[in-house]
């Protein structure tokens, strides 16, 4: 007898996280602003993280992170 998937259960599709818009080297003076790119998908929704020297920059009040 053939297994049967339980009535009303969804098969979810998903899919490897890819960058949309790759990422890019900037160089910026000490003191300026530099405003920093991600654009990415996948099933389920990726997460990106922020990272400066293995911390992660959203908790200190010098960076502003913004989701679109």
């Amino acid at each position: 007898m053939p297994f049967k998937r339980p009535l009303g259960e969804r098969i979810e599709n998903k899919t490897l996280p890819n960058f949309i818009r790759p990422l890019q080297d900037k160089r910026v003076v000490v003191g300026q602003n530099v405003l920093l790119e991600c654009q990415v998908a996948g099933h389920p929704d990726p997460v990106v993280k922020w990272l400066k020297d293995d911390h992660d920059v959203t908790q200190c009040p010098d960076y502003e992170l913004i989701n679109l």
